[in-house]
């Protein structure tokens, strides 16, 4: 990680501290709306531990739609207004509506575009990923004014603000994270509001463009 990119996270330590318990609050209802197919599935009792939703609608096929609904509908936009909900001085969401269509679209744009990447290979897919980390905080920022198309292209213009090696080492640290605490899910929360908060500091530090005044 660039010594530039660590004196932020750094410097805005206690900023990070101030919005954790917002995030983490927003990532335990994310959860138990990710989840509510493992909970509403009789197939989570062989694994009482298994956070993957993925998994009850594989042995409960019946579930698979409402899962769907409630993941692209739901879920993803709602992860989008975290950002939001932690920095409601700076972010705040004015017409709810207009977001929730402006963020459905946007997050499944992602999902699809990361994926069809993935599938290609992986280095495709982690470049998209890399290319649209910042979304979320573009849909935050450009709602009223952009549609949903013209958000994309202009997170996929300037949204690079760190070097693709910055956020590599951000994601194998959290990877990581993730793959010892896979089976801790509740203890994965703590982590995953952790990533809010650090993605959220770097977007607001970032390097003003002509396109996209700082924040």
């Amino acid at each position: 990680m660039s010594f530039s990119t660590l004196k932020i996270l750094k410097k805005k330590a206690h900023l990070i501290y101030n919005i954790y318990f917002k995030a983490a609050l927003m990532c335990s209802v994310s959860y138990l709306l990710f989840n509510s197919v493992r909970f509403l599935s009789n197939s989570h009792t062989s694994q009482p531990f298994n956070p993957n939703p993925l998994y009850a609608w594989w042995k409960d096929t019946h579930l698979f739609m409402i899962f769907i609904f409630i993941y692209i509908f739901i879920v993803n936009p709602l992860n989008v207004y975290i950002y939001s909900y932690c920095h409601k001085e700076t972010m705040s969401v004015e017409r709810p509506f207009l977001f929730w269509k402006k963020a459905v679209c946007c997050s499944f744009v992602q999902l699809v575009t990361i994926g069809f990447g993935a599938l290609m290979f992986i280095i495709p897919g982690y470049y998209i990923s890399y290319r649209l980390r910042f979304l979320p905080l573009f849909v935050v920022k450009h709602y009223t004014q952009l549609n949903s198309i013209q958000i994309i292209k202009l997170c996929w213009q300037e949204g690079t603000f760190y070097t693709l090696s910055d956020i590599l080492i951000i994601d194998i640290i959290f990877g990581v994270i993730h793959y010892y605490l896979y089976n801790f899910d509740y203890i994965w929360i703590a982590f995953s509001a952790l990533q809010y908060c650090i993605f959220t500091i770097l977007y607001s530090h970032k390097v003003p463009t002509n396109n996209e005044p700082d924040i």
